[in-house]
């Protein structure tokens, strides 16, 4: 009797584990690939940069292009801490890049509840944390403190070995990591990696084989650029006297050179996982997500830079590839941002929502399974003693309606932008009278995100 019992027990937990198996090897793999400061535009899925862009061109045409994507707060730390949490800067703590400025301990923590669930999680690259992600428990882990250098950058692997010095070029370093660690990985788990490159920030230096393109590249100037030094734009002092103005147009043409080379080592490092993909037969099972941290001004209003509301510094690209789960083809046109990331991907690794999370799941919109999606964004940035000098900001944007809010001035400077007939945001209307209204009722949607979204505590509400 005891040998039967036995052997029943036997076939039960054998039966057990092999339906976690089949279980395991039905989640799908989670892949995120982030950029720092590119634009939008950037890739010929969206605009018309000068040069190709065969790996994200590949990620739209086999998945979803989402043409309104924001971040919540236009700088690396925070945003990249909104991606990891699916919190807002003032909920999940990491206001700017102050090395006190770290997430709460309370905040969730994306990655680690995918490693509960059983994946194994990966972090490559930038996190631009004070902790550089060292203080969690990673599977693997490998990337540099701060900024990091381009050219033979300090690395660290493992979250204790000190940073060594390596001869090469930084992303091209963090995706071979990635890469060798597809060798060892155990193919009998999902797994969520985090492949964060470090272009096109500044100072925006290209690997060797590309230091020689775009040298002679001339772009059109900027529909809002002036040579006019008194131009403002309608734009109040708070945006005007920021430390982000570019000097000239030979200025701007050297930076624009030197952001397009960068990004062509960015595709070629997307293609190399996208071909890894392919190779190990993954393709059809992983969630790719493309986006950045930030968008970034080039030449815009004479500006460069981010941190600021307006379009070019809070759109950001965002492709997505699932083809288990996604049609090729896809156009979202509803508005998301990256608050909506962490539990997008919590989903698809088949877990329930956390509630901590203030972000909502995308992929119901791209499923066909939800029509009603919010009609608001909200924006908000806390770090004005930094670079730039850009002040306290926060505000509201509809598909067709833009408040821009400095809550620190006396009296409270605002923009507003009618995105329907002024996309480029060249006419700020805020005191034009036809307008009450619809300022009234942007100030009534403002006050309450800020009273409910917790940035009441950093810059307290006034009229």
């Amino acid at each position: 009797m005891r040998y039967f019992q036995a052997c029943f027990l036997a076939i039960a937990l054998l039966a057990n584990a092999a339906a976690m198996a089949a279980e395991s090897a039905r989640r799908p793999n989670l892949i995120v690939l982030m950029t720092d400061d590119q634009r939008f535009d950037s890739s010929q899925a969206y605009g018309a940069p000068p040069m190709p862009t065969p790996a994200q061109d590949r990620l739209g045409r086999e998945g979803a292009v989402f043409r309104n994507s924001f971040c919540t707060t236009a700088l690396c730390a925070p945003s990249r801490a909104t991606l990891l949490t699916g919190q807002y800067s003032s909920t999940h703590g990491v206001l700017n890049h102050a090395k006190t400025s770290d997430l709460r301990a309370d905040a969730p923590f994306m990655p680690e509840l995918l490693r509960q669930a059983g994946y194994q999680v990966v972090f490559a690259g930038k996190s631009h944390l004070p902790s550089a992600l060292r203080n969690r428990t990673w599977d693997y882990i490998t990337g540099y403190i701060g900024q990091g250098d381009y050219h033979n950058p300090m690395l660290f692997e493992g979250v204790s070995d000190p940073p060594v010095r390596c001869q090469g070029y930084v992303d091209d370093i963090m995706t071979d990591r990635v890469l060798g660690w597809m060798d060892r990985r155990d193919a009998g788990k999902p797994f969520a990696l985090f492949l964060w490159l470090k272009a096109p920030h500044a100072p925006r230096e290209a690997p060797a084989r590309h230091a020689n393109l775009f040298t002679t590249l001339d772009l059109p100037l900027p529909t809002t650029w002036s040579d006019d030094p008194l131009q403002t734009w309608d734009k109040p002092a708070a945006f005007l006297e920021s430390d982000n103005r570019i000097a000239d147009q030979q200025a701007l043409a050297e930076m624009r050179r030197s952001y397009w080379r960068c990004l062509v080592q960015v595709d070629e490092n997307i293609g190399r996982l996208l071909d890894r993909l392919d190779r190990d037969g993954l393709a059809d099972n992983s969630l790719v997500m493309h986006t950045s941290d930030n968008g970034f001004l080039l030449g815009e209003f004479n500006r460069f830079d981010k941190r600021v509301m307006h379009e070019p510094s809070i759109r950001i690209p965002l492709l997505m590839r699932w083809p288990a789960r996604i049609p090729a083809g896809t156009v979202v046109q509803q508005m998301v941002a990256n608050v909506d990331f962490a539990p997008t991907l919590i989903e698809a690794a088949g877990l329930p929502p956390d509630q901590r999370m203030q972000g909502h799941s995308m992929l119901p919109i791209l499923t066909g399974r939800q029509d009603n999606w919010r009609d608001e964004l909200f924006y908000e940035f806390y770090d004005k003693t930094g670079a730039h000098k850009v002040p306290y900001t926060r505000g509201v944007r509809t598909a067709r309606w833009k408040l821009i809010e400095y809550p620190e001035t006396t009296p409270v400077q605002r923009e507003l932008y009618d995105l329907a007939g002024d996309p480029q945001e060249r006419n700020n209307r805020i005191t034009d009278p036809e307008l009450d209204d619809t300022r009234r009722d942007l100030m009534r949607r403002l006050q309450r995100l800020v009273t409910t979204g917790g940035a009441r505590v950093l810059a307290p509400w006034r009229d």
